[in-house]
């Protein structure tokens, strides 16, 4: 195997299992307001994502023996979420552009129906608002429902990428020495 690749290199390959997994979770959440059953599906796939990153960002730590700095895990976790979120984005749009064209409209309408029922008047009110949204054509297309799948993905895998990179340098360190107020 190939040693001393960039941070950027690794994270574009992580990405191709993250890609994977985070498409999977946004597919499944999706297909879960239809069917039932999808539902459990998607709670894995969710809960997949930071499991496959953890395993990526311990096996390049590993690779490094033990060298890789804070930052280096960091930027690869950061490289790995970007072009994951990439190929979900990809995925996503193409199902709501051409698979299922009308997904963000059902998608509103189910958000009216449902908050029309309410007791309250601001969910009343609220439900309202979307209809109008939905009778203008104001709802947003799916390109931009796809670029805040990206810019989350990329934002909440940065901020999982910290707190893996702290637990894998912590865990894994074979050359730590304990903290001096230990030493007795």
């Amino acid at each position: 195997m190939e040693t001393n690749r960039s941070v950027y290199h690794r994270g574009a390959e992580d990405g191709m299992y993250l890609g994977v997994t985070m498409t999977l979770a946004v597919l499944f959440t999706a297909a879960s307001s239809y069917y039932a059953w999808c539902f459990l599906p998607a709670i894995v796939s969710v809960v997949a994502v930071p499991i496959v990153a953890m395993r990526r960002l311990r096996a390049a730590y590993l690779e490094d023996d033990c060298e890789s700095t804070f930052s280096m895990l960091w930027m690869q976790g950061i490289a790995g979420f970007f072009f994951g979120g990439l190929i979900m984005g990809i995925v996503s749009y193409v199902a709501m552009k051409w698979l299922h064209p009308g997904y963000i409209v059902e998608q509103a309408q189910l958000v009216v129906d449902v908050f029309s029922q309410a007791d309250s008047e601001q969910y009343q009110s609220f439900a309202r608002g979307v209809s109008r949204a939905i009778e203008r054509g104001e709802l947003p297309t799916a390109m931009d429902l796809v670029a805040e799948l990206i810019y989350v993905a990329v934002l909440t895998g940065s901020l999982l990428s910290i707190l893996l990179s702290i637990y894998i340098r912590a865990r894994y360190n074979s050359h730590q020495q304990p903290p001096a107020f230990n030493n007795k």
